[in-house]
Formats: C-alpha cells, sequence, structure tokens
C-alpha cells in the first residue's frame, strides 16, 4: 500500500492533464498511488490517460463513471483509495517536483491532521502571478488559533489530509461544494500546519468547473455561492460549532458576499440594478448575522487574509460609503426570489 494516495477527479481536461502527470512524473517522493476517476468525459482524455500509463512507471487507477460532478468524481476516487495520507489535484492544474515531499514532511514533524500548501494563481489576462498562503507557515491549533480560519482557502485541493480527516461534501452539489464543508473540516481536524516551501500551480481553465461558478454575479452564481455558504452554517449547527466559532463565521460569509459584491461594481454598468442587486447580498447577509458590520475581522479589513480578500473588503467598504444602499429585513428565500427577478 503506498503512503500517500492522490485522487484526481477528470473530466473533459485532454488540454491539460497531460501537464498535471508529467508533475506527478518529476516527484521526488516516490511512494505514492494516483486514483484517475474518469467523470463522463467526452472529450480525449481518457484516450490519452490510457497512452500514458502504457509509458509511465507510475501506480496509476482508472475509473470510469457517469458524470456527477467534482464532489461525486473525489467520492469515488477517496473510497477506492487505501493509503493513511491523501492528497487532491484537479486536472487542470499541476504542482512543484517537491510537492508531495514536502507535504508528507510537515504533517509528519508538525503532527497535525492537514497540512495547506502555497497556492500560486497564473491568471489569464495578467500578467501579476497571485500567491496564497505565501507568507504563513507554522502550525497552529485552530480552538485557540480561530484568528486563522477566515483567511484559509475553501479549496479541497493544495493540500495533504491524514486519512481520517478527509471530510467531503455532499456530492449533490452542483459547483463550490468545497465552500459548503471545508472550514468545517478545518474545524473538526483542529491540528492544521501550513508550508511555503513548496506551490500548488492553479491556472484558470474558462470552461472549468471552478470558473463557471466563482465569478460573476447572474442568478446562477449567486445560487451556488448562497447554498453552500448557508449548507456551511448548518453544518457548523449540526456539529455544536455555531458559539465556538461564531465570528469566524461570520468573517467568512462577509469574505464570500463581498466577493459577489465586487463582481457586481466592476461589471453592471447599470447603477439602479446595480444598487439593487448589492442591497439584496447585503440583506442576505444581515439575514444570517445580523451584527455583521461589528465582526472584528471586517473592522480590521482582514489585515491578515491574503491581497485580493482585503481588497474584496476594500473595494465594497469604498463603494458602501459613498452609495445608500437599502438593507432589508427579509428571508434568505425572499432574497433569491426578487434577485431572480432582477437578474433576469
Amino acid at each position: 500500500m503506498a503512503k500517500i494516495s492522490v485522487l484526481i477527479p477528470v473530466y473533459n481536461a485532454e488540454k491539460y492533464i497531460l501537464r498535471l502527470l508529467t508533475s506527478l512524473e518529476k516527484q521526488t517522493f516516490k511512494d505514492f498511488d494516483i486514483i484517475l476517476v474518469n467523470d463522463g468525459s467526452t472529450d480525449n482524455s481518457l484516450n490519452i490517460i490510457t497512452n500514458y500509463i502504457s509509458n509511465s512507471n507510475l501506480d496509476i487507477k482508472i475509473i470510469n463513471q457517469r458524470n456527477e460532478g467534482a464532489a461525486g468524481a473525489r467520492q469515488t476516487a477517496f473510497n477506492n483509495s487505501q493509503s493513511p495520507y491523501i492528497v487532491f489535484l484537479d486536472s487542470d492544474d499541476y504542482v512543484d517536483p517537491n510537492y508531495l515531499e514536502v507535504l508528507i514532511r510537515t504533517i509528519e514533524e508538525t503532527k497535525t491532521n492537514i497540512c495547506i500548501s502555497r497556492i500560486c494563481y497564473h491568471p489569464t489576462h495578467f500578467s501579476l502571478i497571485g500567491v496564497k498562503n505565501a507568507n504563513i507557515k507554522g502550525s497552529y491549533d485552530l480552538l485557540y488559533d480561530k484568528e486563522m480560519l477566515p483567511i484559509m482557502q475553501c479549496i479541497t485541493t493544495a493540500k495533504i489530509y491524514k486519512r481520517e480527516n478527509v471530510l467531503l461534501p455532499d456530492k449533490t452539489f452542483n459547483g463550490n461544494e468545497d465552500l459548503s464543508i471545508n472550514h468545517l473540516n478545518y474545524t473538526l481536524a483542529r491540528h492544521i500546519s501550513f508550508t511555503n516551501e513548496t506551490s500548488y500551480h492553479y491556472l484558470p481553465n474558462n470552461n472549468g468547473l471552478t470558473a463557471r461558478v466563482t465569478t460573476g454575479y447572474n442568478y446562477d452564481k449567486i445560487l451556488k455561492t448562497f447554498i453552500p455558504l448557508t449548507k456551511l452554517k448548518a453544518n457548523f449547527i449540526e456539529y455544536n460549532m455555531l458559539d465556538t466559532y461564531y465570528l469566524e463565521l461570520e468573517a467568512i460569509f462577509i469574505r464570500f458576499i463581498f466577493q459577489r459584491i465586487t463582481d457586481i461594481i466592476l461589471k453592471e454598468k447599470n447603477p439602479k440594478k446595480s444598487s439593487e442587486l448589492i442591497s439584496l447580498l447585503l440583506s442576505y447577509l444581515e439575514y444570517h448575522f445580523p451584527s455583521w458590520k461589528n465582526n472584528k475581522y471586517y473592522l480590521s479589513n482582514y489585515n491578515h487574509s491574503d491581497l485580493p480578500d482585503r481588497l474584496y473588503c476594500l473595494g465594497t467598504n469604498y463603494y458602501l460609503k459613498r452609495h445608500d444602499i437599502k438593507v432589508e429585513n427579509i428571508s434568505e428565500k425572499e432574497v433569491l426570489k426578487r434577485y431572480k427577478k432582477y437578474n433576469n
């Protein structure tokens, strides 16, 4: 049995999968196997993978299934793995040659349950490379180091897990599913470490699931923010963790709602419509967290967060100070009903 299982959902990744497999071929740590789940691809992904395996020394298993989305494919991969350590990768990304070596060394030396790597975002339309977790290292106990929770990324990739600390979202989620569960998973794992010695490289794929659900502000994309956020809060309640991490969860809600507000500010040209949509997003936030304006992380402008999150906060606050935005005392259901009407 390999020490690490690398789990990869694959859906129409013919342009990218060889880059990822090549980066795994170059790993300095060798005691790992790979489980690829072909999630109903309709392109040439399966043939490319099959041809690659015939000329590779990597231990790769392929599982074919009908399309269930990333959450379902990851669940299938995990159910077919046996290793004590788990790493999730996305098929359109790649990792540094020392990625697995650094992660396994760090998680074992720190005796933590999850170890998180630096993430390099390579935008397609900008020359700058965004880096997240760049300045974070060491280990933390999230019961006492609660301030770490709001700045942690919600993605399942870019980390290594002890097997018993893998908590996956409901596979019926269709987009942004990581947001529904991962911050709860961090608190349940409790002991978390970071390393900035190696990087997970994220390359935006305009046809990929992440790009389709994590940017923009139309009704469908707002729905894919509201549903996982609401589920995340319900999960904290179910595990009796809401009181313990109330301010931190509130800060996470603010962070993601402000991202969507930023999309509206930058892209909506109709001032009246822009105000109406922002009003509804703030009403959703106030429905779940009526005192969010007093949140200590918000008041500090997320000064310990990565630059994009600080900019979301600063830009939204700048806009709100210059516009009279009405916030209504209405339910989440009513917010969505009105948002759909405004955004048709």
